[in-house]
């Protein structure tokens, strides 16, 4: 009997167990929408520019710590893994994240302009009935999550894009019509990613133990 096999499976599954599977990615991004929800109300403490500033410094410190877990907690248990992908792929990719970053600045963007005082009652009505930009953002997003779960077979980034999707339209809404100082429903769409990615760190750590010398020298 003969088994087919499909060098391009083969990377998937490799890709998928370095960089999705022990849950380190999912936390990132949710720590990433978890301080949007709550950039309203550090806005309105520090104003624009600090506020910006430090959710600059806050991403900077999360993608230092996860890199720093990766090495500590992943690497010993599956190893490290070297240009797998071929150029056409890693161009797919580049342009993928590329475009990721840009849906996070008009994330950023759009939440920052929801906070922005209107200079009439008339320019107030508007902002609050017509959410053409905000649409376009959550469908962005969705797509994009999608364009990533379909590129890499994983299917709860799709969940992850209509979560986060929906809850960026409805935390703008939200903010227009009742000046909530938190976007409460993105910070539930985070706080479901986070959850998620606990968990799947939970089940790595139980699936891929580190095997002492002693183990190490039986299985040899």
């Amino acid at each position: 009997m003969s088994v087919s096999y499909n060098p391009g499976d083969f990377q998937k599954r490799i890709v998928r167990l370095v960089n999705y599977e022990d849950g380190l990615w999912d936390i990132t991004l949710g720590l990433f929408f978890l301080a949007l929800g709550v950039f309203p109300l550090t806005r309105q403490l520090f104003g624009p520019t600090i506020n910006f500033t430090l959710y600059l410094a806050f991403l900077a410190i999360v993608v230092i710590v996860q890199q720093y877990a990766r090495r500590v907690i992943a690497a010993p248990r599956i190893g490290v893994v070297k240009r797998l992908w071929s150029k056409p792929k890693l161009i797919i990719l580049t342009v993928l994240i590329l475009l990721l970053l840009l849906t996070l600045v008009l994330v950023v963007v759009t939440l920052t302009s929801s906070q922005s005082p209107q200079p009439s009652y008339e320019a107030a009505t508007q902002a609050r009935t017509n959410y053409t930009v905000d649409i376009i953002v959550g469908v962005a997003i969705i797509g994009i999550f999608s364009l990533l779960g379909f590129v890499f077979g994983i299917r709860r980034l799709h969940l992850y894009g209509v979560l986060l999707g929906v809850g960026n339209l409805a935390s703008t809404i939200l903010s227009h019509n009742n000046g909530y100082p938190l976007n409460v429903p993105l910070l539930i769409a985070a706080g479901i990613i986070i959850l998620i990615g606990c968990v799947l760190l939970r089940r790595f750590l139980r699936k891929y133990p580190i095997l002492s010398d002693e183990a190490m020298n039986a299985e040899r």
